[in-house]
């Protein structure tokens, strides 16, 4: 679910650090991200739950920039107050609910592709666009995975346990591997769809991609169904992610000490505070896809730091297979 909202920006930003090569930096975060996300318990959760503040940031000024362009500071911090005050008190979408959000992303994601393989691209030169990167084939690759990495993280991961309750032993270990599998070919499939479109000088340029894509497309009429599913993703993505900054948080030790007592819902206010602060004062930076750069950044930083040993901590277990 997080990775349908965050493509609605990341195909630009993608596009922009990597050329026609963002397919690539796309398989290349999902696989870094399959490969750090098996340990049991999170080393730096404190980390984990600020790239999780700044990618609600992300989705909210993606909110703003395709719903209310023009107001896109104001948008997204009255945004992150409200979704903020609904995990604060205590409602997080469940299981049922966040699948039943994937699978009509899913669907719009094969609509999406649907169009824009239906049409013709017209108009994919590149006059008056940046200069091509002179990075080369495998520094486009990883700057466009290095921009890309949150939308794999897994930001999300341990907010329901899901997991480890309904399935075997067996049926986990197949999950592992379709699960992130499965992700990195949608994503692959959506940008592919979107680069043939629109090609990448003007997809980079672009602040709404997926909006520029349809009318490019001659799907101009499909903008509003675009809006709605941008709405629906970007909403329920920030309270998924608030959700699992408030929990992440709450297994720190003095967040631990200092809440314990409280009620349920105090704890749930005070530990929900901090990253929708931080969200909201990060409502400033100019795109959402400075803020899904600044996501990657520090997602990154947890995940390296995540399979080393703390002091005075026990080693976590990073494996590989997603």
């Amino acid at each position: 679910m997080l990775l349908g909202a965050g493509l609605l920006v990341g195909i630009a930003a993608g596009a922009a650090a990597g050329g026609w090569w963002m397919p690539g930096g796309l398989v290349l975060a999902g696989l870094a991200a399959a490969a750090t996300e098996r340990t049991r318990r999170p080393a730096w959760p404190e980390l984990r739950a600020t790239a999780a503040a700044v990618y609600a940031t992300m989705l909210s000024l993606t909110f703003a920039t395709y719903l209310v362009p023009g107001h896109a500071a104001g948008t997204a911090v009255v945004l992150v107050a409200v979704t903020a005050a609904a995990v604060g008190l205590g409602w997080t979408p469940d299981r049922h609910f966040r699948r039943l959000v994937t699978a009509l992303l899913l669907a719009a994601a094969v609509a999406f592709v649907a169009v824009c393989l239906a049409i013709r691209p017209v108009g994919t030169g590149t006059a008056g666009v940046p200069a091509p990167t002179v990075l080369g084939v495998g520094g486009d690759v990883i700057a466009s995975g290095v921009v890309l990495f949150a939308l794999f993280a897994g930001l999300d991961r341990g907010l329901d346990g899901g997991l480890d309750r309904e399935f075997d032993r067996g049926q986990r270990r197949g999950l592992v591997v379709l699960r992130p599998a499965g992700a990195i070919g949608v994503a692959v499939a959506v940008a592919g769809a979107a680069l043939y479109q629109l090609g990448p000088a003007r997809l980079g340029l672009s602040p709404a991609p997926v909006r520029d894509v349809l009318v490019a497309a001659d799907a101009g009429a499909l903008v509003g169904v675009a809006h709605a599913v941008v709405a629906l993703a970007t909403v329920t993505g920030m309270v998924v992610v608030l959700a699992a900054a408030r929990d992440d948080l709450g297994r720190t030790a003095p967040a631990a000490r200092h809440t314990n007592s409280m009620s349920p819902r105090a704890r749930g206010m005070v530990l929900t505070a901090p990253p929708a602060l931080l969200a909201a004062a990060l409502a400033v930076l100019p795109t959402p896809r400075t803020a899904l750069l600044l996501a990657s950044s520090v997602a990154l930083i947890a995940a390296v730091l995540g399979c080393v040993r703390p002091r005075g901590a026990a080693r976590p277990a990073c494996r590989s297979g997603g």
